[in-house]
């Protein structure tokens, strides 16, 4: 069963000291058993990109997946393209 979760609901849950500790297991984690994360998958269509960010944590026997979507700015991007810059990004 998939649990949604919007990211404004994790505000507050954990410490500082909390998440820096989390982050910190996950890096060695992810040393550990590379192949239990795969890397990033972008696609990309004109003004528009989905990123899918999927991995696990062997030592939790847990495993999940970020998908955010972001809409471009196109004049902008062709602009920054030109002059070998990035383009901003807009939320859709």
């Amino acid at each position: 069963m998939a649990l949604l979760i919007k990211a404004a609901e994790l505000k507050g849950l954990i410490s500082l000291k909390e998440a820096i500790a989390a982050v910190r297991d996950g890096f060695r984690d992810q040393g550990e058993k590379p192949a239990y994360s795969a890397p990033r998958i972008r696609i990309q269509h004109e003004d528009r990109r989905v990123s899918v960010h999927q991995g696990g944590c062997h030592r939790l026997q847990v495993a999940g997946m970020f998908i955010h979507v972001e809409r471009f700015h196109l004049q902008r991007r062709r602009a920054a393209v030109r002059e070998g810059g990035q383009a901003r990004l807009c939320r859709l």
